[in-house]
């Protein structure tokens, strides 16, 4: 087989690629590292009807397959590959009730709006925005977006978890970027923070808003939602109400004065919230 930098296109070694892979995309790293395994068995988790990868990118990592036809099924394998990963972002991206294996991703179209909307009413008050759990900051732009631009929003994340198996660094560097503009000019503070260390160290008077999206064992958001009712947070709420330890945190700490909105919880310490939904 050709190889092709590994920089730019993939490495291959071993038999009946059975070894290792590694393979990076630009402006996005994969690494796949899995030993005495058959990478013909990975299985493509949604099917679009289409592939995924622009078919020059793929020539260029097996150039022999177009320059005299050999090499046609690590054409396909290396493919399915790269679908696979392209497709877990995919699916994290917009996960919806047929991608339930990705664990419900990040917030949908109606949470992002509904995070617009809980942005804008946070800033009738005068206290800062905090985010627990940063992520890659898509729930970060809707809350910036919904936001006046004198209020604060600090967003928090440790950088030691995501979901497409990026290294730590480049997770960190990649969120960076992706909220540079948000940091330098709307008022956003990106805080790289465990949210135990976070809360003992905070100073910032009451907040507005805390939103909750981090660690989704019950310990943790009983933790996360004690720190902002021990703050005095006006709206308090998260994402993922359908997972088990997050519900029961929620259930515990309101009772039934919390609405949901999509996947999202949301309780008022202003105003009547209204029951909950189920």
């Amino acid at each position: 087989m050709e190889l092709v930098d590994g920089t730019t296109g993939f490495l291959l070694t071993g038999a009946d690629f059975k070894s290792a892979l590694i393979i990076a995309i630009p402006s996005f790293e994969v690494s796949v590292i899995k030993l005495d395994m058959d990478l013909t068995e990975i299985e493509v988790p949604l099917n679009l009807g289409c592939n995924v990868i622009d078919e020059g990118f793929l020539d260029s990592l097996v150039p022999s397959a177009v320059n005299d036809g050999s090499d046609i099924e690590a054409r396909k394998q290396v493919r399915d590959i790269i679908d696979n990963a392209v497709l877990k972002f995919i699916q994290f991206s917009y996960a919806n009730e047929q991608s339930l294996m990705w664990g419900g991703g990040t917030v949908d179209t109606t949470e992002f709006s509904a995070l617009i909307s809980l942005a804008e009413e946070a800033s009738t008050f005068q206290g800062p925005i905090i985010e627990i759990g940063t992520l890659f900051g898509y729930s970060t732009n809707a809350l910036a977006i919904g936001k006046a631009p004198h209020i604060p929003l600090i967003t928090v994340d440790a950088f030691t978890w995501n979901p497409m198996g990026v290294p730590n660094w480049r997770h960190e560097e990649l969120t960076r970027k992706g909220l540079s503009y948000l940091v330098a000019k709307q008022n956003v503070r990106l805080v790289k923070s465990t949210a135990d260390s976070f809360y003992q160290s905070y100073d910032g008077g009451q907040p507005s808003l805390v939103f909750i999206d981090a660690d989704h064992s019950y310990e943790a958001v009983r933790k996360d939602i004690d720190f902002a009712k021990r703050v005095g947070a006006r709206i308090i709420c998260g994402d993922d109400f359908s997972w088990p330890g997050v519900k029961r945190a929620v259930e515990e700490s309101f009772g039934r004065n919390y609405q949901t909105i999509g996947d999202m919880w949301v309780f008022k310490t202003t105003g009547t919230s209204a029951p909950c939904i189920r």
